[in-house]
């Protein structure tokens, strides 16, 4: 009897054993791994497009533990979910994507890049926007001979019939469950699109989401840039950096509680509105500069107002030079960058559509 009661406790205690080393060591090695996203994207987005004329999108991408796939996903505004072409490499590092041409009733474009590397991670860049532009030159980036079918690729179940916004030889069809790393990834396709399609299965279930990363090459300084992915981070320009307040995935609503603006006028000190989404943030008053922070994440509209009365700061013509600095992951969807400078004239106003990612941000200690 006394036995068979030894026995029982030693059971019990080697089961409470394993189950409090499971919980201090598993999770340390799981956030080890997470902290091993290593991908970093550098691309220049283009200024404008015109119409008829295919646009040529090229990145460089780079990771330690070699880069397994690459692609672009892109949609019109007419069109509701991303489709996507898969980038050739080029060269080492850089990789190529081909669109198909913009119909003449397109006026913007959107598209990002994904990257998957050898240990199944998955990361995507922040969007770019890009409107039609009034040149009858064509830029350097839609230098591209109109040869051959372009092939386009769906995540979703059903391949739609054509590609709204766009006017080329194009064929559209859907990859295989164990390919849909977009919808690992989170924040592509729409959460209805997902459903309907039954999700993730195979090779993309088992790959892991890095989240988002900055893709730098924009005008913005390397070493300070940090992408947060939604397991941990990647740092460069040899700086340490401190994850901080990552969010739940910036779906249904959620805030980025890191993302911030801050704006001033930074001649005269004319008084500043600034609306958000629909909300009013405050109001900057003899140059000092107001920053708010917790953005909802999405695209948003961002418009400053120049709100010069009978005062008028230090300049009498009541006009208003600016700047907007954003932080936190949120960049400007035009052109990926994260300030603008510009001016507005006595009770003018100027509209901004940003891009609020659902990830933390970074502290650096150098």
């Amino acid at each position: 009897m006394m036995q068979n009661q030894m026995k029982r406790c030693f059971v019990i205690i080697s089961v409470f054993i394993f189950l409090i080393g499971a919980f201090f060591v598993t999770p340390g090695s799981l956030f080890a791994k997470a902290m091993s996203v290593t991908t970093e994207v550098n691309h220049s987005p283009i200024d404008f497009f015109v119409p008829a004329k295919r646009i040529q999108l090229d990145a460089t991408v780079t990771d330690k533990h070699a880069v397994k796939l690459v692609r672009c996903y892109f949609k019109a505004d007419e069109q509701a979910e991303y489709v996507f072409v898969e980038m050739e490499r080029i060269d080492k590092n850089r990789y190529r994507a081909i669109l198909p041409s913009p119909a003449d009733y397109t006026h913007r474009i959107k598209y990002l890049f994904l990257a998957v590397n050898a240990d199944n991670q998955v990361v995507k860049t922040q969007t770019f926007t890009v409107t039609k532009g009034g040149a009858t030159d064509v830029p350097e980036w839609q230098e591209v001979k109109a040869v051959g079918v372009i092939a386009v690729y769906t995540e979703l179940s059903k391949a739609p019939e054509t590609v709204s916004g766009f006017s080329d030889s194009i064929t559209v069809d859907a990859v295989e469950s164990s390919a849909r790393f977009g919808m690992v990834v989170g924040g592509i396709y729409s959460a209805s699109a997902m459903a309907s399609s039954g999700g993730t299965a195979g090779t993309a279930a088992a790959a892991t989401s890095g989240g988002t990363i900055t893709a730098t090459g924009s005008g913005l300084s390397t070493a300070a840039i940090v992408g947060i992915t939604a397991g941990g981070l990647a740092a460069a320009g040899g700086g340490v950096a401190v994850a901080a307040n990552n969010d739940s995935g910036g779906h249904g609503g959620s805030n980025n509680p890191n993302a911030s603006i801050t704006w001033s006028d930074t001649e005269c000190g004319v008084s500043l509105r600034v609306v958000f989404a629909g909300k009013e943030k405050g109001i900057s008053q003899a140059g000092e500069p107001i920053e708010v922070k917790g953005l909802p994440v999405g695209d948003h509209d961002l418009a400053i107002y120049n709100e010069a009365g009978t005062e008028s700061g230090t300049c009498s013509d009541g006009i208003s030079h600016y700047t907007i600095i954003l932080g936190g992951g949120a960049t400007f969807a035009e052109n990926g960058s994260t300030r603008i400078e510009d001016s507005l004239p006595r009770g003018g106003s100027e509209t901004y559509e940003v891009n609020v990612p659902g990830i933390g941000s970074a502290n650096f200690k150098w």
